[in-house]
């Protein structure tokens, strides 16, 4: 796999092809991400540790697999969890910076709605009933805040579970809406590999299982890393908008890369 930083021209070239999509009604939205490589200096556990300490709230993982470099991560979105009787999973769309002054607008509100809207569906096609909902809240994430609505049902068959888990991946907040348009848009919007960005991974037991989208993720190579950052664009999206939010959604990783050592 090629280890290349997403120039702006070629995002530009993927905004325009989505955008076009959107114009001409063949999807409503559609997540174009982008790869950013910055220079590290330190080692991948040094960074982890840090990782944990600025991020309490994240799922946060380091992972070396065989012929696929280090893998690092502080993820904010739950995919799927359930215990005893329970299972619950969340609608994560809109992005803000974490400044104070900046308010939610109507798009980003309906951004939300059509993903938790999506999700509850999801739901009731994998047989589950009495379905709750609790929000928009405002989540904050390092230098950034997302709306998050919590998706809940009761839990009592496996196999509604593992259905469930087909149908939830990839989210609107990863691929777009509808799914299966918004993915064939985005092979061809996209010249980069995402490789295991926007997958999920878990950890599970007898009593419990937990399933994250793998987002705010870095591949580490020698004095380098790749990050992998990306955005939902919409019929309102504008392009220099939709740039600066990938490099504020940049600094939650390269903020630790740069701190200076103690």
């Amino acid at each position: 796999a090629s280890f290349s930083e997403t120039t702006k021209e070629q995002y530009t070239k993927g905004f325009d092809h989505i955008k076009q999509a959107l114009a001409k009604g063949e999807i409503e939205k559609a997540v174009l991400s982008r790869t950013k490589e910055v220079r590290c200096e330190i080692t991948p556990l040094e960074l982890f540790y840090r990782l944990n300490e600025a991020y309490s709230t994240t799922f946060n993982y380091i992972l070396q697999i065989e012929d696929r470099d280090c893998w690092l991560a502080a993820t904010p979105e739950l995919l799927v969890r359930r215990n005893s009787d329970c299972v619950s999973s969340m609608a994560l769309a809109g992005t803000k910076p974490a400044d104070g002054d900046s308010e939610w607008t109507t798009k980003e509100y309906h951004e939300q709605e059509v993903v938790t809207q999506q999700i509850q569906a999801n739901y009731a096609d994998s047989g589950y009933q009495e379905i709750q909902t609790d929000g928009p809240n405002t989540i904050r994430s390092g230098y950034v805040e997302h709306l998050q609505t919590l998706i809940s049902a009761r839990d009592t068959d496996n196999e509604n579970f593992n259905l469930l888990l087909e149908k939830l991946h990839p989210t609107p907040a990863v691929c777009g809406y509808p799914t299966d348009d918004a993915k064939k848009i985005i092979s061809q919007a996209e010249q980069h590999e995402r490789e295991l960005y926007t997958g999920y991974i878990g950890i599970t037991t007898e009593e419990n299982e937990q399933y994250f989208v793998n987002l705010r993720c870095m591949k580490l190579r020698t004095q380098s890393a790749l990050l992998y950052l990306g955005g939902g664009i919409t019929k309102g999206s504008e392009m220099e908008s939709e740039w600066q939010e990938t490099e504020n959604k940049a600094r939650t990783l390269t903020s630790l890369i740069e701190k200076s050592k103690l």
